[in-house]
């Protein structure tokens, strides 16, 4: 996972025999997905349903909380440079989905985003 701490974040997964022959096949991939986020959130927290499950809640916290998430979910909002937020993964506990789920959550900006990634067949994939 790379990012800005201004909203741009890119995940990639990369695969080699050895460690840091696969670290930079997973940096060269997340660069080329970069994409940005919104670092204003709206006022209620949100669900994203579907392929990856995560609920957050970023305004159920106050200025100084901090991060309060666990693994993947608090990686992905530090890199995007989000300060205040709460997340919790509500599905399956595979550290890449919960990366996706994350940026999907964050990258909901309004109402009709947030319907959509609520809706069963609403595509919940990223990339």
């Amino acid at each position: 996972m790379v990012g800005d701490g201004q909203g741009w974040v890119g995940i990639g997964k990369g695969k080699a025999a050895e460690v840091p022959v696969a670290i930079s096949k997973a940096v060269e991939q997340a660069k080329k997905n970069l994409v940005h986020v919104s670092l204003s959130f709206g006022n209620d927290s949100h669900e994203v349903h579907g392929l990856f499950v995560l609920s957050m809640s970023p305004k159920a916290c106050e200025e100084g909380d901090g991060i309060i998430a666990g693994g993947a979910v608090r990686a992905v909002v530090e890199v995007v440079g989000v300060h205040n937020v709460i997340g919790e993964n509500a599905g399956p506990r595979d550290p890449f989905n919960a990366v996706r789920a994350t940026l999907k959550a964050l990258s909901a900006e309004d109402a009709e985003d947030v319907l959509r990634c609520r809706s069963p067949v609403g595509d919940a994939r990223i990339g």
